[in-house]
């Protein structure tokens, strides 16, 4: 029997397969990035508007195929055919949508989706009324089967290697959407050259044929609003995907430029520090060194006075009225106690040096085997003067519980400002508990203990007897611009920056543990050998 093609329905049908092929792209990067129950819904849409694209084409082709006998269609069966196209539309996306895509997984599941295709293709043809037999070429079945398996496995690769670029320009996708869109009718045509059909000599029944332009319509404007639905869904969330994404970005951007002016000012105040530090070392060297001679001297000039007097107890009147004046025997009694206080104040004065020096380690890239304590030690010392009591409350007293540690592989310096940045919220804490009068029976107290736990980690534990924290605030504690205190005496970047230090740079962790009207405790863990 003869056989025509309406053309224009046979180009509405490539329209279709090119839309439904760049719709197929697309979710397929909608898929790769999903997760949980947003994974499984992108995949049951792809799945559905793909196959249901596939589908249409499909049977918009079957719609443009005339012969000289009516053709009518078991639509039953026609909706049946569906099926085969969205299951294999749904496995080929999860494959396409990996991130790795191994041979033997590509080939599976071209064979897969080729095989849907074919399913598909076949059951359609089989949905066919008409007074007529059908004939098949096997050999061209075969192509048509073969070609679906090639188109599946091109398609399944372009679709693969364009949603794993960094970047995918438009063409390319509409380029992809094309080769795809144009492959797969190729299928169906050459599935349709397989038969041919030859007239009924007598025949029952009624044949009556559907109304093709408007039949081929509806589906069109159905298959169009599906895929059209899909692909402004998948623009929609890629905006709000994008929107958050820039919103992390400025947010992170405007954390790292707080976070750079903080370590900008902690690095400054630790060169100033180290600056004053190396200035106040050199003249107190110099006292501190010639200190010993002083005093060997002046122990030798009293020994020789001594003698003096033993030797000539009669000495003149003009001696003696010298002696009476100055007080010679309170001064040799006083002056080696005087040199005795200034080697004292002399060894205070390195000790604060040398702590200093040790604080102002904040530049060193590297890190040392250092003594923790010295690190603690040194920050208590640079935060004194708050310590201290003034009219409003009373001294703060620091009470050291330091457990035998040996040296820590760590960046002394940064953990100088955890330790200034926890130190100096439990001061502010306990001002704050002090003003409202919450502890005014109580003496302002600040523990700090040192030990090594089951893991080998160095653990340091500061406590306070403050005003606690609430629990819906403790969750926030270490987001970034977080703070609890009045506006202009916290930047929220203290314990932030704390908790990048102790669990980025040192591979640790740092817990809060508080109680409302009782304290808190920040517990800081760094392992012993850097990991």
């Amino acid at each position: 029997m003869p056989v025509s093609y309406d053309l224009n329905l046979v180009a509405l049908s490539v329209i279709i397969a090119i839309l439904s092929a760049y719709t197929a792209v697309d979710l397929t990067e909608r898929i790769a990035t999903a997760k949980g129950w947003s994974w499984i819904g992108w995949l049951i849409g792809g799945a559905s508007s793909f196959g249901i694209g596939i589908w249409s084409m499909h049977f918009v082709g079957m719609l443009a195929f005339h012969l000289t006998v009516p053709i009518s269609y078991d639509f039953l069966i026609v909706l049946v055919s569906v099926l085969p196209a969205i299951l294999s539309s749904g496995f080929a996306l999860w494959i396409a949508s990996r991130k790795m895509l191994q041979i033997p997984n590509l080939i599976g599941a071209s064979l897969g989706m080729g095989m849907g295709i074919t399913t598909m293709h076949y059951t359609g043809m089989a949905a066919m009324q008409l007074p007529a037999i059908a004939h098949y070429d096997f050999r061209l079945v075969t192509l048509s089967a073969a070609i679906a398996v090639m188109v599946s496995l091109v398609a399944l690769w372009l679709t693969n290697y364009l949603h794993n670029q960094a970047t995918v320009i438009w063409w390319q996708k509409i380029g992809a959407a094309v080769l795809m869109g144009i492959a797969v009718p190729m299928m169906h045509y050459t599935g349709m050259a397989a038969v041919c059909f030859s007239q009924m000599e007598s025949f029952s029944g009624e044949f009556t044929a559907p109304n093709t332009t408007w039949l081929s319509s509806l589906i069109s404007a159905v298959t169009f609003s599906i895929l059209g639905l899909a692909l402004v869904i998948s623009s929609e969330t890629k905006v709000i995907d994008r929107t958050k994404e820039l919103s992390l970005a400025l947010k992170q951007l405007q954390q790292s430029q707080l976070q750079l002016i903080q370590t900008e000012k902690m690095s400054s105040l630790g060169q100033l520090i180290a600056g004053v530090a190396h200035e106040i070392n050199n003249p107190v060297n110099f006292i501190y060194g010639n200190l010993h001679y002083v005093q060997e001297n002046s122990q030798n000039l009293l020994e020789l006075v001594q003698l003096y007097q033993n030797y000539h107890p009669d000495s003149g009147s003009q001696i003696k009225a010298r002696v009476n004046e100055i007080d010679l025997e309170f001064m040799q009694e006083d002056l080696p106690k005087v040199l005795d206080s200034m080697k004292l104040g002399t060894d205070r004065i390195l000790e604060i040096v040398r702590s200093l020096r040790n604080f102002s380690r904040l530049n060193e890239a590297e890190d040392k085997a250092v003594d923790i304590h010295d690190g603690i030690d040194s920050t208590l010392l640079i935060l004194q003067h708050r310590l201290k009591g003034n009219g409003d409350r009373p001294t703060i007293e620091v009470i050291k519980t330091y457990g035998v540690l040996p040296e820590v592989n760590c960046y002394l310096g940064h953990l100088n400002q955890v330790f200034m940045n926890i130190l100096a919220n439990a001061i502010d804490a306990l001002d704050e508990a002090i003003t409202e009068g919450k502890i005014s029976n109580q003496i302002p107290q600040i523990k700090i203990a040192t030990e090594i736990n089951s893991k080998d980690w160095v653990v340091i534990r500061i406590t306070d007897n403050g005003i606690g924290i609430p629990d819906r605030l403790k969750r926030r504690l270490f987001e970034p611009l977080f703070t609890t205190k009045t506006i202009g005496k916290g930047t929220g970047l203290g314990l932030s920056i704390a908790h990048e230090i102790v669990v980025k740079k040192h591979n640790g962790t740092l817990e809060v543990n508080s109680q409302e009207g009782i304290g808190t405790e920040f517990r800081i863990a760094i392992p012993m050998k850097s990991k």
